[in-house]
């Protein structure tokens, strides 16, 4: 994945849901939502999270970056490259 600039609302050690969504849609080039990041906690699949006091949900730089990274296909040519 390219070096980016990002924004310093997103260059945080954690990010809430809305600054997280928006990282993703930044890092990965599609569009994220905080509901779709909700929707990944209750169903899994998404990028690791922690809460605070049991009640705010927060999400690591470092741990988003990587599972952008880790999420996305290598460059293809065609369609039938794509895993």
């Amino acid at each position: 994945m390219d070096a980016v600039t990002l924004p310093p609302h997103l260059s945080r050690p954690w990010l809430r849901p809305e600054e997280a969504s928006e990282l993703v849609t930044i890092l990965t080039g599609a569009p994220c939502s905080s509901r779709t990041l909700s929707t990944w906690r209750s169903r899994g699949g998404g990028p690791p999270f922690r809460k605070v006091r049991q009640r705010y949900v927060v999400y690591g730089l470092d741990d988003l970056s990587r599972w952008c990274r880790d999420t996305m296909s290598e460059a293809a040519r065609t369609t039938s490259e794509v895993d």
